[in-house]
């Protein structure tokens, strides 16, 4: 990994109040109401988000709900791993901390509107 995208995953773990940790190529952190996941792909960031508070949620809602409109034009994977619906994204190269928060908040809007704005 190199140092920009380190220094970006610093960046990205303190706009979101996360707690500090070593930057290592996975990341994962339970911060309620939502899980992340962060995996550092040949200096790209994928984003994974999850609730941790709803649990069977349909996936095919969230898959009919689903298109690169809702996010920024960047292509979702929806998908459910032990009743858990996930929502992941390989982001563009050239984007840094504050675009990552912008696409994890739409990732994190769109897991609460499934259950109804709770």
């Amino acid at each position: 990994m190199d140092l920009q995208l380190s220094r970006n995953i610093e960046q990205f773990i303190e706009l979101l109040s996360l707690p500090r940790c070593r930057v290592e190529e996975v990341l994962v952190f339970e911060h309620p109401p939502f899980g992340l996941r962060i995996e550092a792909h040949d200096e790209r960031l994928m984003l994974t988000s999850w609730s941790l508070t709803d649990k069977g949620q349909r996936t095919s809602d969230a898959i009919q709900l689903n298109s690169p409109e809702r996010f920024f034009g960047i292509p979702q994977r929806v998908f459910t791993i032990s009743d858990q619906l996930m929502i992941s994204a390989l982001c563009p190269r050239d984007y840094d901390a504050h675009q990552w928060l912008r696409l994890c908040q739409r990732q994190r809007q769109f897991l609460t509107n499934l259950n109804g704005g709770c």
